[in-house]
């Protein structure tokens, strides 16, 4: 387990059962004894189930209401930042209803729409020698949508792209 401290930061990273969440509550019930305000504290985890344990862990500190430090995902995070300053940029950026929420589509409910627009063409023997699951196409598939998007690319663009590079050659070849 790799740990920095610096300014009164700590990144934590290790294996699955290392003692990360483990730490990070001693680390947390530390400062909850000490000058620094709870609410001052934001702790983002990668996964909710970190995230229970981690407010399990701070739960019994008994602080009163409205003075928990912050236990959240990036993803948390993320959505709160998009709600709270997402219209205030939408804007400039010239959104057509700036004043709508946002929609998002979590990334395991993307995987099981395109699950089902790629299984058919699998089913009806599209790229029949291609012996990986349709989970492990699912998620460089969406990556590579994604970028297209941020980058401004047209699909056909994307696939230019792709189909040109000397990585994806080599990979049809092996297939």
């Amino acid at each position: 387990m790799a740990a920095g401290d610096s300014f009164g930061k700590v990144f934590l990273t290790g294996p699955a059962g290392s003692g990360k969440t483990t730490a990070l509550a001693h680390r947390l019930a530390n400062l909850l004894t000490g000058d620094i305000q709870p609410a001052s504290i934001l702790t983002l985890l990668s996964e909710r189930d970190a995230v229970q344990d981690c407010r399990s862990a701070i739960s019994v500190a008994s602080l009163g209401p409205h003075t928990e430090p912050w236990a959240i995902t990036f993803t948390g995070l993320a959505h709160i930042l998009v709600q709270r300053f997402g219209p205030h940029n939408a804007f400039p950026a010239g959104f057509a209803q700036p004043c709508s929420p946002p929609i998002g589509l979590r990334y395991d409910r993307a995987q099981t729409l395109m699950c089902d627009v790629i299984e058919p063409l699998r089913q009806q023997g599209y790229r029949p020698g291609l012996p990986l699951p349709v989970q492990r196409v699912l998620s460089p598939l969406l990556d590579n949508l994604t970028s297209a998007t941020f980058n401004g690319l047209s699909l056909d663009e994307m696939k230019e792209r792709l189909t040109g590079s000397s990585v994806n050659q080599t990979a049809q070849q092996t297939y």
